[in-house]
């Protein structure tokens, strides 16, 4: 898996401009004691964890002709509600656990689908943007 964040960078797509990797749904199996999000084991073994994929892919830089620096982001997928499409952990319920999750693994992009009504959200999308901070961007679909 690290080559080919790698090759995507050598290929040029990060001088580009296209500097997110994001991780779609069912990356995530379950909730520990805590109400912490836990990666799912069998996607993300040793020692390729889920950490170390984000550590591998938020290393990835080039030096632009400016002399600055450009880097991979790292993105991943949620649902705002109980549960995402494929039946995995949503955040309804967690969103300060998760956001505080989240920015410990350094993601700057979170997609959050909301597939329930509007009475089952009543911190919604907002309030997550609001627990990470700055650099995180929220597109809620």
């Amino acid at each position: 898996m690290p080559s080919r964040f790698h090759r995507q960078v050598a290929a040029g797509y990060l001088a580009a401009g296209y500097g997110t990797i994001q991780v779609d749904d069912c990356w995530q199996s379950s909730r520990d004691a805590n109400g912490v999000i836990v990666p799912d084991p069998s996607k993300f073994p040793a020692p390729n964890t889920f950490e170390a994929v984000i550590a591998n892919i938020t290393s990835r830089c080039i030096t632009l002709p400016d002399g600055s620096e450009r880097c991979l982001k790292f993105g991943l997928y949620s649902d705002a509600g109980t549960a995402t499409c494929a039946g995995r952990p949503g955040g309804l319920g967690y969103e300060t656990t998760d956001a505080k999750t989240y920015a410990s693994w350094c993601v700057l992009l979170l997609r959050a689908e909301v597939r329930t009504s509007a009475d089952e959200m009543p911190l919604g999308c907002g309030h997550v943007l609001l627990v990470c901070g700055d650099g995180t961007v929220l597109p809620c679909c």
